[in-house]
């Protein structure tokens, strides 16, 4: 580069960084914050800087704004209409609900139907007159074992329950207990173990365990109230009567547990008096001894070491506490309340701690537990498993009430929960607000976790026995790196098929035992083999105590099973059954489980081998998103499998196939009848039903589909029906002699017949009688009304005449025997 020239490139070079090196941003203002783009659910505001500082300012800036979530009404539906009156519970009932718990409404009525629930069967047990069967050595031993003392009337002769003649006492549940400490207790009969166990303490949380539990796995004495109102239940499933059992007696019931008492007493201090006067006033060696020194000598040591915190607080750690939170679980109130100690209180001392301890003996409450669903109580009384398996269903729509995934999403990530009829965000930490819009200054996660839909429906019980349901992560889905749901995304449940397909029947749980499986043992010194176990869903036609070696037995399927197989079983030299060759099936393919929005045609329960079904779209303008029609094939599924993304899509307006005949569609490579409820578009045509002689409304394409289909439809006119005799009557007339005709020419809508020519306009005309051929292969005798005469006309001929309105009265289908 020139010399001369330096100094030039360095004048301009200044003289473009001038403007920009001396520019203050703070000396440009900005504008107004724009309009927020969200009224609620936080919507973002800008407002604008306007500079020549090029990038060196920022000229744009965001903010949120309207945070607080929208908000979402709570909507119950109407009631429904009042249920049949339950013959047991003499009850009806009407529900509704939505997001929130369903309300019912109860009135008392008078059935017209039995009750039908059998009375149970004891067999060798005493029957109590609540139903309940106890077990017979019960009966007359002074104790009140059937809960309505029925089991200690009439008795000459009493016995005691246990060896000794102390009076035992039931161990104290809800009721009151006496001030002894020293009473002997009688164990429930559904324990099925009890031991008495020595205290242990545990770090500040101190508990107390007194003894274990755990109930029989099976047998269990129920409370008189639970059992009169399982007995109360009606054989047909009512919900509204079946979710009261969980309103009154809870969904669970303990199966094990540890009874005792519990003992917290929280401390809180300032952070900052911490930090300024010694920390290590609270190590744990310090928490040790001082709880070891409450309960053993009542007060504070100083071996905590001198501190400033212990001096400025008269040298006490406790007195330098904010506050004190105590919480006492079981033991007698009495010691409960002493224990409940608050910081301006005197702390309690040794004796009153001991005493508390020794209390949780006599008044202890379950502080370790198990628990099993209440549903497994219900065995043991008339019509149990009908019950049961109604109470499961009842308790999967009771669950579903308080069900979180009704609820809408919370913001910044916040958890949601169903509390009542309203849905409330439980907040992550760093956010706050009602409904967890709001982020402190350091929260600056963005990722937004997934949380499941709603499970669908239960499918049908298939040909398996199994019954289905899915759900979605959608709710929302996961975003910006969250996390996916955690669980399964479908479930599959065993399930049953009843025979009694219009009513419920009283089944027990005994019910299903084979009968006289006592003889399925031979009798001593016997050779052969002892009676077979039928496969599933099969009876033995036979039947016999004894079968001799080689004898065959034959097994019978049930009603709405079929044989798959060989149905004879042979008794074999060792003494055993051949294995089956042959099972009992139901030859069926269940209903498939469809999306919501969209239905299945004909909608039925069960199809048969080579039946055929249509996935339709329930909301107008929608089609399925693949192939629309299915059929059962011979392995009882649905052939081509119906896939598991199919979805309602907008349907396009209604355009005919043309490489297809009209009502036709393609589907793969073939021209298949369209289905009437695929054609979900406005009925605008009149048309003439001939089987069922009168005239109804329909769009072009279910017209169309339905004529494909063989359905005998006739066009009439667009718009409205014309509903006068002559109308009809000259319908009815085209339809029955259309079949005849040996012209059917399409025009527009309709079709045009030999004594018709389709117009410009695309509608049929009626020819003029004498526009007809003399020659026609359809002749008939008819009689002139006007001349009195009779003449032999064709078709064209006759149904001109119709058309312009000239009487005649048709003799005879044919020509006269004169012509």
């Amino acid at each position: 580069m020139d010399c001369a020239t330096i100094p030039l490139v360095l004048l301009c070079s200044l003289a473009s960084f001038t403007p920009i090196m001396g520019c203050f941003c703070d000396h440009y203002p900005w504008s107004l914050w724009s309009y927020c783009t969200k009224t609620c659910s936080s919507g973002t505001q800008t407002p604008l800087e306007k500079n020549n500082c090029f990038h060196l300012c920022q000229t744009h800036e965001t903010r949120a704004c309207n945070v607080e979530a929208c908000t979402i009404n709570c909507q119950l539906t109407e009631f429904g209409s009042w249920s049949e009156c339950s013959p047991c519970a003499k009850k009806i009932c009407e529900t509704r609900s939505v997001l929130n718990p369903s309300l019912m409404e109860e009135r008392a009525c008078h059935p017209s139907k039995e009750c039908g629930i059998e009375p149970v069967n004891c067999k060798d047990k005493f029957t109590c007159d609540s139903g309940r069967c106890v077990n017979a050595t019960l009966q007359c031993n002074k104790q009140n074992d059937c809960g309505d003392n029925s089991d200690e009337r009439d008795c000459g002769q009493t016995k005691s329950v246990c060896a000794s003649e102390r009076i035992f006492a039931f161990i104290p549940g809800a009721d009151l207990i006496d001030l002894m400490l020293k009473n002997y207790y009688r164990i429930p009969a559904n324990i099925e173990r009890y031991e008495i166990k020595d205290s242990e303490f545990f770090r500040v949380h101190q508990v107390v365990a007194t003894s274990t539990f755990r109930t029989k796995p099976s047998d269990l004495y129920l409370s008189d109230q639970f059992l009169q109102f399982l007995n109360s239940l009606p054989l047909e499933y009512n919900y509204a009567l079946y979710r009261q059992i969980f309103q009154l007696f809870g969904t669970h019931y303990f199966s094990s547990g540890t009874l005792g008492g519990k003992y917290d007493l929280l401390f809180q201090y300032d952070r900052e008096e911490l930090k300024t006067y010694g920390k290590q006033t609270l190590s744990s060696n310090c928490k040790k001894l001082f709880w070891h020194n409450i309960r053993e000598h009542g007060h504070v040591d100083s071996t905590c070491g001198k501190t400033k915190l212990k001096t400025k607080y008269e040298g006490s750690i406790v007195k330098a506490a904010e506050k004190c939170i105590t919480s006492v679980q079981g033991g007698r109130a009495e010691y409960t309340a002493a224990l409940a100690w608050e910081r301006r209180g005197v702390l309690p001392n040794s004796t009153t701690y001991q005493n508390w301890i020794k209390s949780t003996i006599d008044n202890p409450t379950v502080i370790e537990f198990e628990l099993l669903p209440l549903v497994n109580l219900v065995r043991g009384f008339s019509c149990a498993l009908t019950k049961r398996r109604h109470l499961h269903r009842a308790l999967e729509e009771y669950q579903t009430e308080f069900d979180s995934c009704k609820c809408a999403p919370c913001p910044n990530n916040a958890r949601p929960a169903l509390s009542g009829t309203e849905c409330i965000c439980i907040c992550q930490t760093g956010t706050y607000g009602p409904n967890c819009e709001k982020r402190a200054r350091d929260y600056t996660a963005d990722e937004v976790d997934g949380r499941w839909s709603c499970w669908s429906s239960w499918s049908t019980c298939d040909a398996t026995l199994k019954k289905h349901r899915s759900r979605t992560c959608n709710n929302p889905a996961p975003q910006r790196g969250g996390r996916p749901c955690q669980g399964p995304e479908k479930q599959v449940e065993e399930c049953t098929i009843s025979i009694f397909q219009t009513q419920n029947v009283c089944i027990n749980d005994d019910d299903f035992e084979t009968e006289g499986s006592s003889e399925s043992q031979l009798p001593p010194g016997a050779s052969g083999c002892p009676k077979p176990h039928p496969p599933a869903n099969s009876h033995l036609r036979i039947n016999k105590r004894q079968y001799d070696y080689g004898d065959h037995e034959e097994f019978v399927c049930f009603t709405g099973f079929e044989l798959d197989g060989y149905q004879l079983i042979q008794c074999l030299q060792d003494g055993t059954w051949e294995k089956p060759k042959g099972r009992c099936i139901k030859k069926v393919c269940a209903k498939p489980t469809v999306p919501d929005g969209m239905t299945i045609y004909p909608d039925k329960m069960e199809f048969q081998v080579g039946s055929d079904i249509m996935l339709a779209c329930i909301e107008s303008g929608m089609s399925p998103s693949g192939r629309q029609y299915y059929t059962c094939g011979k392995s009882l599924v649905w052939e081509p499998s119906i896939p598991q993304d199919i979805h309602c899509k907008i349907d396009k307006p209604f355009v005919p196939d043309s490489s297809c005949k009209l009502g036709e569609m393609h589907d793969g490579t073939k021209c298949i009848c369209m289905s009437k409820e695929r054609c979900r578009y406005e009925s605008d045509l009149c048309v003439f039903d001939a089987d069922k002689e009168t005239a109804i409304m329909i769009s072009l394409c279910a017209f169309r589909a339905d004529r494909c289909h063989g359905d005998r439809l006739y066009f009439m006119n667009n718009g409205l029906c014309k509903t006068d005799a002559g109308s009809l009557d000259w319908a009815k007339f085209r339809a029955n002699v259309s079949e005849q005709s040996s012209v059917q020419e399409p025009c527009g809508s309709d079709t045009c017949y030999e004594w018709e020519t389709c117009s410009v306009s695309k509608t049929c005309e009626c020819k003029i009688p004498r526009e007809c051929s003399k020659d026609g292969k359809q002749m008939y005798w008819l009689k002139i009304v006007r001349t009195q005469s009779t003449r032999s006309l064709n078709l064209c001929f006759m149904a001109a005449m119709k058309c312009s309105k000239m009487e005649f009265e048709l003799l005879h289908e044919g020509p006269c025997a004169s012509s």
